[in-house]
């Protein structure tokens, strides 16, 4: 997640969400343009389905697309421009555009996104080649033995209304009161389920555990969903004071038991995690970290980067020149300086000019060509980027005042579990007073699968969700630090 690391695949359309627009025509007629296009995104060897559904509403065109590997349906565009035979749809929150052109072989073009960009082709189909969701036979379906509350968070210094879902077991009472569990997302602007190819592990923990007497709030992100505000901009500095305010706002529930407050994070949001456990410090219950990264930032994108290449087969010279290519970018990224983006991506175009031919051809070998370097720059301007590679964790895990649980999966190549849970383990375990634990499990990937090739590919071609064992692991830590009995649980 849906890397906090500038993932690739988080990237690159994980998040389709738009408004709808109508547009007119003007070359060709209606009927050229109405109906069902299918094309396929290949990214990092995935091939992720989109759908574009062209038609008529109240007399005026309008599009709709389908993301079926991520079970999104019926998202609409922002903006839609159209000119003779071309057309071009954008979505600003993700930083989505898509130019094509329009033709008797299908509408053929560009999808782009925070500077990369992706040849995509759509062709028509008839209603029976429409591509089905994918299964996710975790996904909780009702009826439920637990409550389901809609609730909105009002954070106070940016004055955002965050909405999200509350479920709550039957025994929450204002005499009767429960722990809780606040759930924190990884990267990229994600919805209360933490959705990502038709998986929901967020829906999946928070039924797991209403039904075992615990109630948890999970958030549409700003910008995101049902959320106001705007995702683009937002550092996870800003993440994490939306966090502290539905932590708050969660305290103050008179059915919820205070001292029994527990924040769990996947991957950046475990890292949310780390800072809300160091500023409320003893007030907080427990904190768990599901992939949330302890490493300084900037070694972790290097860590991740190489693993990445590593596992696709590049030649350990050409990863050793990327390392070090990347070494000098981030450095330049984590200035602070008020330069303008075209002035950064220039710096960073110098650093790759500066290179010697032969490592210039190295890393051409894996796109970094000019037009790549100016896109790594791109991303690299952006101010989520910069103050994250800032950042490092052990900053906050040092100042955590209560129980901590750390997993990670023993296959995931964006948060390498062996090298992070060992920092943590030697931050945090020798504070015996607050119980620290840390699991490495194996055959586990980042997002908790069990996998099989144990690529990337993998989060979307799985059918499981969630490892049921890691809910299992999740809920005996929790019981034991609150002393929970057997009669609590439903």
């Amino acid at each position: 997640m849906h890397a906090y690391i500038f993932s690739f695949f988080r990237q690159i359309g994980l998040f389709l969400l738009c408004l709808s627009l109508p547009f007119l025509l003007t070359a060709q007629t209606q009927s050229d343009w109405l109906g069902d296009w299918s094309g396929t995104l290949e990214v990092q060897g995935m091939e992720i389905p989109v759908v574009f559904h062209i038609r008529l509403e109240a007399g005026e065109l309008a599009l709709l697309m389908d993301s079926p590997k991520q079970g999104q349906f019926d998202l609409k565009f922002d903006k839609i421009e159209v000119d003779g035979p071309k057309l071009k749809a954008s979505w600003t929150l993700a930083n989505i555009v898509y130019e094509g052109q329009w033709s008797a072989e299908g509408i053929n073009g560009q999808w782009k996104q925070n500077g990369l960009s992706l040849p995509l082709l759509f062709k028509k189909i008839g209603a029976d080649e429409l591509p089905q969701a994918p299964k996710r036979p975790q996904t909780p379906l009702p009826p439920f033995p637990y409550t389901e509350e809609q609730h909105y968070v009002i954070t106070p210094k940016t004055n955002i209304r965050l909405e999200g879902t509350l479920t709550l077991p039957p025994n929450a009472t204002d005499s009767s009161k429960v722990p809780a569990i606040l759930l924190l997302s990884g990267s990229g602007p994600q919805d209360r389920n933490s959705e990502i190819f038709g998986h929901q592990p967020f829906a999946v923990i928070a039924d797991h555990f209403s039904r075992r007497g615990f109630a948890v709030f999970r958030y549409d992100d700003r910008g995101r969903g049902k959320s106001e505000g705007q995702f683009a901009g937002s550092t996870t500095h800003d993440l994490a004071q939306d966090a502290d305010a539905c932590l708050q706002y969660l305290s103050q529930d008179p059915r919820i038991n205070k001292e029994q407050l527990v924040v769990m994070g996947h991957s950046e949001g475990g890292l949310i995690g780390f800072m809300l456990g160091a500023k409320w410090g003893k007030k907080l219950g427990a904190v768990v970290s599901l992939a949330g990264p302890a490493l300084p930032i900037k070694e972790l994108m290097l860590q991740q980067n190489y693993d990445l290449g590593k596992q696709a087969g590049i030649a350990e010279e050409t990863l050793q020149t990327q390392r070090n290519f990347l070494i000098s970018c981030y450095a330049r990224a984590i200035k602070k300086d008020r330069k303008s983006e075209d002035k950064f991506v220039a710096d960073i175009l110098n650093i790759w000019r500066a290179l010697p031919q032969k490592e210039r051809l190295q890393l051409a070998e894996i796109g970094l060509v000019e037009r790549g370097v100016k896109q790594l720059g791109k991303a690299l301007y952006a101010p989520w980027f910069r103050s994250f590679l800032r950042i490092d964790p052990k900053k906050y895990l040092k100042r955590i005042r209560c129980p901590l649980l750390a997993l990670n999966g023993g296959e995931d190549i964006q948060v390498a579990g062996a090298e992070n849970l060992e920092r943590i383990s030697k931050l945090l375990l020798q504070k015996e007073k607050y119980p620290t634990a840390v699991v490495l499990l194996p055959r586990l990937n980042h997002l908790f699968q069990h996998c099989e090739s144990c690529t990337i590919a993998d989060y979307q071609l799985l059918e499981e969700t969630f490892a049921p064992e890691v809910l299992k692991a999740m809920q005996e830590w929790l019981e034991e630090r609150f002393a929970l009995e057997d009669g609590h649980k439903h």
